[in-house]
């Protein structure tokens, strides 16, 4: 699951992968139930990631989260799940280890006069940290679930708003059906004359945007788009309508049958509406593998082309992997001795792979829109 901290503005991904976390047992116990307190207490993790730090903490009554394993499914399911308005923000605690220290005996900041020593022997105290709603920074976290080449499907369901001009009789969930279906924009049309009814439109289309870019374009994506079934809500149904009608939630869940026959068709049936389909997973695996495969012509290329031709004065990379304890750079992360053996082998074996993919076209012909890869913050 994900949930986003508001104190940091990031997303985390539940569980913590890193356990930094405490809690405070009576604050939580108002979001959950006594039971599940209680369990927390008696599971502290093996080890807190701050237990060998060399500052003094203060916890002043709080508790580490328990470890991964240990973690109660319903603490994530409300962690993910605080949307604003409908549910509080969950608070937790974690030390911030920016923020400076006094001494003990120092004087306020306002009582301070110039020639006092500043010390750092206060303890650090754990502060609050909010969480509310994963959806505000990934609403669509398929990343969680994937491999390059799958070895099975993950699906996805989709909530868009019904477009006036679907017919009635198309239903009310839609599957790509061929390889080339999906690749076109979602639009949100706003209006086009200045007013003041059209600004608060227009400002939930920002926030939209900003919330949902990723998660827009990893919908459109080859091998992500063909395992997204699209169902379309009118404006009774589902979002934060929270008093719906029997007969509209009945119609909600057969919605959801339909999604998931969509999904057996395709994957398992190979028939789309009886007739024989494409978009098997057969395929998907084919799609997947054929667009990895681009993307890694690509980074290889890239990666002997800066192996080698560095800039003019930059000593070559394998002269920094293959330099002693003693050389400079004084950098840190450096190899053990026998890491370094197996490093320098494998650096030119990549650098060797992507010299000779540069002329192979691999790239020719591939899954369209193009995806990238790139290294970027893991949460």
């Amino acid at each position: 699951m994900i949930t986003t901290s508001l104190t940091f503005g990031r997303p985390f991904t539940l569980p913590f992968e890193s356990n930094e976390f405490y809690f405070s047992p009576s604050e939580l116990g108002q979001y959950l139930p006594a039971e599940v307190i209680t369990w927390m207490e008696n599971h502290p993790p093996q080890e807190h990631a701050n237990a060998n730090h060399r500052e003094k903490i203060d916890l002043n009554g709080l508790k580490p989260l328990p470890d991964a394993d240990d973690l109660p499914v319903i603490l994530a399911v409300r962690l993910s799940l605080s949307f604003p308005f409908l549910f509080c923000a969950v608070p937790l605690y974690a030390v911030d280890f920016t923020r400076r220290r006094r001494a003990v005996d120092e004087p306020a900041p306002a009582e301070r006069v110039p020639g006092d020593s500043v010390g750092h022997d206060e303890a650090r105290t754990p502060e609050r940290v909010w969480f509310a709603d994963g959806g505000i920074t990934s609403n669509f976290p398929f990343h969680l679930f994937d491999s390059p080449i799958p070895r099975w499907p993950t699906f996805g369901l989709d909530l868009a708003d019904l477009r006036p001009d679907r017919k009635p009789d198309d239903g009310r969930t839609w599957i790509p059906n061929k390889n080339l279906s999906g690749i076109a924009h979602l639009w949100t049309r706003l209006g086009t004359l200045p007013s003041f009814t059209g600004a608060a439109p227009f400002a939930f289309s920002m926030i939209d945007a900003a919330r949902n870019w990723m998660d827009n374009l990893q919908s459109t994506v080859p091998g992500y788009r063909d395992r997204i079934v699209h169902v379309y809500l009118d404006p009774r149904e589902g979002g934060l309508n929270l008093n719906m009608p029997p007969d509209v939630v009945t119609a909600l869940s057969g919605y959801g049958v339909q999604a998931a026959d969509h999904l057996i068709q395709h994957f398992i049936d190979g028939t789309d509406g009886g007739k024989p389909t494409p978009m098997t997973w057969d395929n998907h695996r084919w799609i997947r593998y054929r667009s990895t495969t681009s993307l890694l012509q690509q980074f290889l290329s890239n990666y002997a082309d800066s192996m080698d031709n560095p800039e003019p004065g930059d000593p070559n990379i394998m002269t920094l992997v293959a330099r002693g304890e003693n050389d400079p750079p004084p950098t840190g992360y450096r190899f053990l001795p026998d890491q370094r053996e197996v490093a320098l082998e494998v650096t030119e074996q990549l650098r060797e792979l992507g010299d000779g993919m540069k002329e192979k076209g691999l790239q020719k012909g591939a899954p369209k829109p193009e995806p990238a890869l790139r290294v970027r913050p893991k949460f």
